[in-house]
């Protein structure tokens, strides 16, 4: 086997590991029983099409759940039965990283992976959990690596 050839292998290995990787986290934030587009209107006590309405206004996140057809609304960005009011602006502050706008990301996986790794910037904590507590620094953050150069890194 030549250099060349040992690298495609090796491209190819790595790239099966991540896609191994990325279902499985999938799975594993699927698993957490995040409540379904009805399952949130019912939650603020609004009629059907709210959490729709929201998702379309960038208050709300949902991700596409392929076994239930259906959007779910990863629970970081509610506060006592409510979502949280700076939902909206960590919503838009992604937005502007590359790749992460609703359009590039329909079905919100992007953005729901970014909110649940690890970031250095947050002391490697993840997203999702320092929002509820302080969600300026994930703002910040957030707007940070949306003007960074990834070729400074």
């Amino acid at each position: 086997m030549t250099y060349a050839s040992s690298t495609i292998v090796g491209k190819q290995e790595w790239l099966q590991s991540a896609s191994r990787a990325t279902i499985a986290l999938r799975n594993e934030l699927l698993s957490r029983k995040w409540p379904t587009t009805s399952q949130v209107d019912e939650l603020l006590g609004a009629g059907p099409g709210n959490a729709a309405e929201k998702r379309q206004q960038g208050a709300l996140l949902g991700v596409w759940a392929d076994h239930l057809q259906d959007f779910v609304h990863p629970l970081f960005q509610f506060q006592h039965g409510e979502i949280n009011p700076f939902t909206t602006q960590l919503l838009a502050a992604l937005a502007k990283i590359p790749g992460f706008t609703p359009v590039d990301d329909p079905g919100g996986w992007r953005r729901v992976f970014w909110l649940h790794g690890a970031i250095m910037a947050l002391d490697n904590r993840v997203p999702a959990e320092v929002f509820g507590v302080d969600p300026q620094a994930v703002i910040a953050v957030a707007r940070r690596e949306a003007i960074s150069d990834p070729n400074d890194w």
